[in-house]
């Protein structure tokens, strides 16, 4: 998502509205793929407050998950605030270093917005609170079927008191 910001370069207090979308298919955080259920929505403004600009947006999405659990693939939505500065690479006084730097009249926001996203999305999904998962021994998802596995574990220091009985 590139936004042309040369207008409002020139004038402090100018600003410049946002409605756009960002095509996203596939994402890669931590080991784990993500796959997005249509494009991200971004609706927001760019305001020039002196040599930095304010990014102030809404970000939405709808990503494709797999339960911690029981791993069966649901569909999360994902909204959030984005707040940036953005500031030009030749902007010698600025120091902030959480700023976004850019070069010449164009920012891509593509980088600030995914970044963002994985900031804002849970570690773990689950596809209830009440979601049984897996049996660890066979598998069989436990939310659909019973398994046959035996649910008896005794700790092996204790396996002797076993016997006594």
């Amino acid at each position: 998502m590139i936004i042309d910001v040369s207008n409002i370069l020139k004038a402090e207090g100018s600003r410049i509205d946002i409605n756009d979308t960002l095509e996203l298919k596939n994402m890669e955080f931590n080991g784990d793929y993500y796959q997005f259920n249509g494009p991200i929505k971004v609706v927001g403004s760019i305001l020039n407050i002196g040599n930095v600009l304010r990014l102030n947006a809404d970000v939405k999405a709808e990503i494709i998950v797999q339960c911690y659990r029981c791993n069966k693939e649901m569909v999360e939505s994902i909204s959030f605030p984005l707040e940036e500065a953005l500031v030009k690479n030749n902007a010698a006084t600025i120091t902030d270093e959480d700023a976004v730097r850019f070069d010449g009249n164009r920012i891509d926001l593509s980088e600030v917005i995914v970044s963002n996203i994985i900031l804002n999305m849970s570690m773990k999904y689950l596809c209830s609170q009440e979601c049984k998962g897996l049996c660890p021994k066979c598998g069989v998802d436990l939310n659909t079927n019973q398994c046959d596995c035996q649910e008896e574990t005794i700790d092996p220091r204790l396996e002797i008191l076993k016997k006594l009985l």
